[in-house]
């Protein structure tokens, strides 16, 4: 699977905004090695660079057991998630993307706490200010690790390839 420039601007676009307090958020989906799979909500995704996603890992047990054996994993997002308009039309633009999909392999894992710290602290831009002291308490008490995955490929959802 290739990688190409726009789509994964768009993508980056897209995950690394996401508005966690309007209930938007990240999907992960991973399988074991017997291929049963797992899909777990994430707010704590980000997209660094052309070839590497971000994930701070806490709750996540039974997707950090899976990439233990499987290092494979696809993140989801939906762009827009009110698709109809008040009569029950579906109101998509032609071409416009309703998501992304980005696939990736797990490469490292740091439990350093001062690596933990400060990838948390990109994702205050998303909370507003007031918010942010909470946040930070939470990410202490349960953000243990960071996972860095290299991205493998990006697609568009819901337009044609």
């Amino acid at each position: 699977m290739t990688t190409e420039p726009d789509k994964l601007a768009a993508a980056k676009q897209v995950f690394n905004n996401l508005k966690l307090l309007r209930g938007q958020y990240t999907s992960i989906a991973t399988c074991d090695d017997q291929g049963n799979p797992n899909v777990a909500p994430i707010g704590s995704m980000r997209i660094v660079d052309e070839n590497t996603v971000h994930v701070l890992q806490g709750y996540l047990h039974q997707s950090y057991k899976n990439l233990e054996s499987n290092p494979k994993a696809a993140f989801s997002v939906c762009v827009r998630p009110k698709l109809f308009n008040i009569r029950g039309k579906f109101k998509q633009k032609k071409n416009e993307p309703l998501g992304y999909q980005v696939y990736a392999k797990l490469v490292h894992v740091d439990a350093s706490p001062a690596v933990v710290e400060e990838e948390y602290r990109h994702l205050l831009r998303l909370l507003p200010f007031f918010l942010r002291g909470s946040f930070l308490k939470f990410c202490r008490k349960n953000l243990k690790r960071l996972l860095t995955f290299q991205i493998t490929g990006v697609r568009a959802i819901g337009v044609p390839n």
